[in-house]
């Protein structure tokens, strides 16, 4: 018997090359397309999932006042540290670690710079990272100790034992290789190349003291804890809640929590003492259900071909229903084929995944592959199959089924009363679906138009930015002199911060202030910094011929506004240290355009520059560099190595464009919207498949009736409108049910983005007019074909 189905499934495909053609291509896309985002899908879900203790893994983050809201950070002081690791039972462990940065890494004349974090010695025992050499528990517990990567490792002792070799850190410390560890996978937001203890950092930092290990103002540090199994997260939240205020009085607004490992990834934004309820998660399932959509629509493809094909099987139902088959066993014939073309199907889809993962990878900037020697993945292969063929199957099946075979061996099937109707919903579906793509498609490049062409307050052209390191800041005098002395560079200015970071927090305060004072990020900066960044202000930059300038401040529009002041150049503030009694008087002398140097999705907040000239105790420096106008850019950046390698010769010449730190801000719109182009499109296409396949099959039916309407003086353009109205209709009734939901969907959409387009009305009647004029040019191809034919040819047949 199963033989037998088998034989009349193939003989059928092969019989019908066109319809089979169409349903494989259309399941193929389908299938592929779904497999591509269920790649990235669980790629994204699979963060940090390699820790074996991954559910008791928390990051300390704090809420705090922030101009009358409570702003959320993560940066925390080392006395928080302490206590949590000595005084909570609940709490099994905790490290601490620095904000991490890049190192230049010498041995025996091989300079390699990576990014390096200085922890505390639990760190390894915390996080499971895979140890190649050494044990978690002692590898961190040497000052002068450090523990590389297998890349990183490679890269400096090619095939050498690196255990107890001596490497350099920034041409300083010498530190031995304690431990080897796997590469960091790309699926943990921990990333490193190498770890060195904190208390060498300590050690050998300048801005590193005592006092920032000791006073709980010092907000410098990352700290994570493991929580002991099967403790409650809420009870332990509300009891380390106080910890600053019960400390001190002035961390009064200060809430510590912890926040589990498993939001990190696709949650973890925060509004006002809260988790935002739209996050990253609410896009990986937008693209689960996309995927599921387009399967689907794949699958309607198959039905709507099938049920619109009834009439050359019915005769075959009435004659096997007539020689004993039963209801059941064609039932199972029919469902039997979708299941063969469905697996065929999938043999296709992983063809096409697989030729098209290099291009999707460079798209994703990922690393995304099929693991083949997975059973889950075979079994998840053989469920999707099933349900594909189920799910396409079982409506031709029953409805193929249902045929009385008296009625069909008399020629009394009437299909249109049957078949038509679902067939129509089910194309309805399918193009409410694309035009809904179609319309998230053009809104979210509005909005990334929107924001890439958003005021700066600076001009981001020829500017680059330098990393700094001990040399540089020794040199740093001459550099800048010999830059701009053989015309490199129009300015150069160094600051504590690049120019996309959004900076640390300071408050300001003034006289007659009535209310809080006012939270502002700040920028610490050398001379000529606004001549650098080419910012338009009122006033004037810091100058290298007035002394009290170190107790001047810049303050942006913003700031002005939030304070209220009236005529305020030449007036006196104050600047307080959070949280701390300390701080100075200072004098505005300038007022600068607001400058974005935070999420170009949200509005400019206040922010004050201040002048520093002794640059030893700051962690992190930044030179910029203001290239001279010139044509020939390649050649002002090869100029500009050669000064820093004649005056900076321990380090590489690395540096990046302004204008390309700016567009990284983009990544997560940019990654939204390409997958939506990409999966609208094929959405789109396996929608026209569907389509012209029931347009072939409606011009092939009604082949006879456009015969006779030419012999009575039908012309071609009548009988192109006739076969062309009622799908004209389908996309009308598709167009109206798809526009409010689009609509409401993609306004959710934006509530994502404080700085953001609002809908234009003309996007709607606009992509119902693209699926209208596809689907036109999709079904007059099949109607003009059959107008044009020859009536002689098929009346003859009558």
């Amino acid at each position: 018997m199963l033989r037998n189905y088998i034989k009349i499934a193939v003989r059928n495909l092969m019989r019908n090359t066109t319809f089979t053609f169409i349903n494989i291509a259309g399941l193929s896309l389908g299938i592929a397309s779904s497999m591509l985002i269920a790649l990235w899908v669980t790629d994204e879900i699979s963060y940090n999932r390699f820790h074996s203790n991954y559910d008791q893994l928390h990051q300390v983050h704090y809420f705090g006042n922030l101009n009358g809201e409570m702003g959320e950070w993560s940066v925390i002081s080392f006395p928080i540290y302490e206590d949590l690791k000595t005084n909570h039972p609940a709490i099994k462990n905790a490290t601490l670690t620095d904000l991490g940065s890049s190192h230049l890494l010498t041995f025996n004349g091989t300079r390699i710079h990576k990014l390096g974090r200085y922890v505390t010695p639990e760190f390894l025992e915390v996080f499971h990272f895979r140890l190649v050499k050494g044990s978690p528990k002692n590898v961190l517990t040497d000052l002068y100790s450090i523990v590389l990567t297998e890349s990183t490792a490679k890269a400096l002792f090619g095939d050498q034992d690196p255990i107890n070799k001596t490497i350099k850190i920034d041409n300083g410390s010498e530190v031995t290789v304690t431990g080897i560890i796997k590469d960091v996978p790309v699926n943990s937001t921990i990333k490193f190349d190498f770890l060195s203890t904190l208390e060498l950092l300590r050690n050998t930092a300048p801005w590193m003291e005592d006092d920032d290990l000791c006073e709980w103002d010092g907000d410098h540090f990352l700290i994570y804890t493991e929580l002991q199994p099967g403790a409650d997260l809420a009870s332990i939240n509300h009891e380390i809640k106080d910890l600053y205020q019960d400390r001190d009085k002035r961390f009064l607004s200060k809430k510590l929590f912890l926040y589990p490992m498993d939001r990190w990834k696709l949650h973890g934004k925060f509004e006002n003492g809260k988790e935002v309820e739209v996050d990253w998660s609410d896009y990986v399932m937008g693209f689960s259900v996309l995927a599921v959509g387009i399967l689907v629509i794949a699958c309607i493809n198959f039905m709507n071909l099938s049920t619109a094909r009834s009439e050359r099987r019915a005769r075959e139902v009435g004659i096997r229903k007539v020689v004993g088959s039963h209801r059941k066993q064609l039932i199972y014939q029919f469902i039997g084929e979708s299941i063969l073309l469905s697996f065929i199907a999938f043999f296709f889809g992983l063809v096409l995944v697989e030729l098209s993962l290099p291009f999707y990878n460079v798209l994703l900037k990922k690393n995304l592959f099929i693991d083949y020697g997975s059973p889950i993945f075979w079994l998840i292969g053989l469920l999707l199959i099933m349900v594909t063929g189920l799910l396409a199957g079982s409506y031709p099946a029953f409805y193929l089924s249902s045929f009385k075979p008296a009625k069909v061996l008399k020629g009394q099937l009437y299909l249109e009363r049957n078949g038509v109707l679902p067939r129509k919903a089910l194309v309805v579906f399918q193009f409410c679906f694309s035009i809904i793509l179609i319309i998230g498609t053009v809104v979210i490049y509005q909005q990334m138009e929107y924001v890439k062409n958003r005021q700066l307050g600076y001009e981001k052209q020829n500017l680059i930015t330098i990393p700094s390191n001990p040399e540089l800041e020794k040199n740093y005098r001459s550099i800048k002199q010999e830059l701009i002395r053989t015309d490199v560079a129009a300015s150069v200015t160094r600051t504590n911060t690049s120019f996309t970071n959004k900076g640390i927090v300071n408050s300001l305060n003034w006289p007659g202030n009535q209310g809080l004072p006012v939270y502002c990020k700040y920028v610490v900066v050398d001379y000529d910094y606004v001549k650098t960044l080419d910012i338009k202000m009122e006033g004037r930059d810091f100058s290298e011929m007035i002394k009290a300038d170190t107790m001047s401040v810049l303050l942006n529009q913003s700031a002005i506004d939030m304070m209220g002041l009236k005529n305020p150049l030449g007036k006196e503030i104050r600047v307080d240290f959070v949280n701390s009694s300390e701080g100075y008087p200072a004098k505005i002398i300038g007022i600068m355009e607001n400058v974005l140097m935070g999420s170009p999705y949200e509005p400019i907040g206040p922010m004050y520059i201040q002048l520093q000239t002794d640059w030893t105790r700051d962690d992190e420096q930044f030179v910029a560099v203001r290239l001279s106008s010139s044509n020939n850019l390649t050649t002002q950046l090869k100029n500009a190595e050669a000064v820093f390698k004649k005056l900076n010769p321990s380090y590489p010449f690395q540096f990046t464009f302004a204008d390309d730190d700016f567009n990284k801000k983009f990544y997560s719109l940019n990654l939204i919207q390409r997958l939506v182009n990409l999966f609208a499109f094929l959405a789109i296409v396996i929608a026209s498949l569907g389509l012209f396949g029931l347009a072939a099959f409606t011009a092939e039916r009604r082949t006879k009736e456009f015969g006779v309407r030419r012999v009575l003086g039908a012309t071609v353009s009548n009988l192109i409108v006739l076969i062309s109205s009622d799908f004209i209709k389908l996309i009308l009734i598709a167009f109206i049910i798809s526009c409010p939901l689009a609509w409401v969907g993609l306004e959710n959409f934006l509530e994502y983005y404080p700085y953001r387009i609002s809908i234009s009305w003309w996007i709607l009647p606009l992509a119902g007019l693209g699926a209208l004029i596809l689907a036109l040019i999709i079904v007059s191809t099949q109607a003009v074909k059959t107008a044009t034919s020859n009536p002689v040819d098929s009346l003859k047949r009558e």
